[in-house]
Parts: structure tokens; sequence; C-alpha cells
């Protein structure tokens, strides 16, 4: 619930021959028609997610809703939900800023998908008493992390030259730093409840030996992506698209042994399947980049 003078626009989306309903609630100094040509950007980037794995989720109440304030003095952040994104920006307003905007737009509404409903075994249920620890954040965040900045290059908001400056930012900070020489992906995982906020008053020595899982995933998935092409004639989108098949859609909690099955049924090859998680998601290998790319 959100009571504002908020300015709202929103569309239909056909899905599996249903309507999907959008919108897009905005809190912010901009007149209607900045909101509704920022809408019509959001809708672009909505319809390459849903190219990813084929469909929508089928949201309950069959909406959808961005709910975003853009105000100087926020403290921005995005925090996903079953059926809508709450997204707060320290814009002065959205006209100027649609395509920074975009990128956290991108990134939340993948969760519907990926950990709303492909929803790791160690979030179920959810429980509020304490520090709740999940291993496969590396998947649920930085396979996220990933799609976000890729399907707004998709969607011609970012020219390649662009895009390409970001996947360097991600691999520089991986590949040199401390943490990700010594620990894995899930390890980096274990460690979110002392680096996201989640116990922040305990003080760590995390500045050198944790590495994000939010990129450390998203470095991880570009060379999933890369292999699964070269290798197998297929792309991480086909491998999404089976974990939602096999998790999200019937809504069955996964677990990183499941990912690596679903990885050998996708490619036929349980041998790369389970070399691939033994080394770049168990352990600190790291795949050739120079190679891939």
């Amino acid at each position: 619930t959100e009571l504002s003078a908020y300015k709202m626009s929103s569309w239909e989306v056909m899905n599996n021959g249903k309507k999907e309903k959008i919108n897009l609630s905005i809190h912010s100094d901009d007149d209607q028609s900045v909101i509704d040509n920022f809408a019509k950007q959001v809708q672009k980037m909505v319809l390459e997610e849903k190219a990813v794995f084929g469909e929508l989720p089928a949201y309950d109440y069959g909406e959808y809703t961005f709910l975003d304030d853009e105000y100087p003095t926020n403290s921005g952040d995005g925090m996903e939900h079953r059926n809508s994104t709450c997204i707060v920006h320290s814009n002065a307003k959205v006209a100027g800023n649609e395509l920074d905007m975009l990128g956290t737009y991108s990134h939340e509404y993948f969760h519907s998908w990926n950990v709303k409903r492909i929803r790791p075994k160690s979030l179920e249920p959810f429980n509020f008493e304490h520090a709740d620890m999940s291993s496969e954040l590396w998947f649920a965040e930085g396979f996220t992390q990933y799609y976000g900045e890729l399907v707004l290059q998709r969607a011609g908001y970012k020219d390649l030259d662009g895009y390409c400056r970001i996947l360097g930012g991600m691999l520089n900070y991986v590949l040199n730093s401390p943490g990700s020489k010594k620990y894995s992906p899930v390890k980096m995982s274990d460690l979110s409840v002392y680096t996201d906020a989640g116990v922040s008053i305990d003080r760590t020595n995390y500045l050198h030996i944790f590495t994000t899982y939010y990129y450390y995933g998203a470095v991880t998935a570009l060379a999933l992506d890369f292999r699964l092409r070269d290798d197998y004639h297929l792309s991480l989108d086909d491998y999404m698209q089976a974990v939602w098949k096999k998790f999200g859609k019937p809504y069955i909690p996964y677990t990183n042994d499941g990912l690596e099955n679903v990885l050998g049924e996708v490619t036929k090859d349980t041998a790369f399947a389970n070399n691939f998680f033994r080394q770049y998601i168990y352990g600190t290998a790291k795949n050739n980049y120079t190679n891939l790319l």
C-alpha cells in the first residue's frame, strides 16, 4: 500500500492466452507524460524478460505493480515481492534518469521468476526469528544480476561497448578480489548475513574475505552462457527455462544439487554439469574468460 501523490501508467501483456496487467506507480516531481513515456520503456524491458522464460509468472490477482519513489534525500534500494517491487532512487525526478532507473527495474523484475518462484529451499519457509543463511544466492542474485544487464542490452538500451564495459567491471572485480581466490560462490552466498545488512552489527574482515555473490554469480552466468553456446548450441536462456519449468512454475524449492541436475538434463551431459559445479560453484577455479570472450 502506498499513500502518495502518485502517477500511474498501466498496460496489459498476453500470457498463455490470458491478460496480465502491469502497473507503474511513481511518486515523483514529473508530468504524467514523462511517466507514460517511461512506462513504454519498462514495457519493452518486461517483454525481453518474458522472452527469457517463454512466459510471465501467473501473478496473484492477475497484476504486477512497480512501486517507485524518486526523491533526492532517498537512500536508494530495490526490493522484490511476488507481485510487485518497491524501488526508491535518489533522483530529483524521472526525466533524464530513465536509463539509470531501468537497471534497478530490470533486476528486480527478473526476481518475479528467479527467487520469488524459483525459490531456494534454504529460504522455505522464511524464518523471521534469526538470520537465514542461503547457499544459493550466487544463482538467485548473481544470475539475476547478469540478466538485469543483458535484457537491457537486448532491448536496445545499452550499446555493445557500454554493455561490455559493465561486464569488464564485474570481471575485474571478481578476478582480482582476494575473497574469490579462497572462497567459492557457495561460501560467499553463506556470508550474506554478515555483509548485506542481515547482521550488520557483526564486524568481520569481509573487505578481504568477501566477494559479492551478485558479481561472482553474474560472471559465472556469463561463462556458463558462453560454454552452452560454444559446446552445446544452447544458451543460458535454455537453462533458465528448464529451471523455471522444474522448480519455479510448480513452486518446488530447489537446492544447488537440483540446479546441477537440471544443467545435466539440458546439456544431456551430466559429466559437464558435475565438473562445472565442482570447479566453479563449490570450488574456486575460474573459467578462461579470455578464450570464452
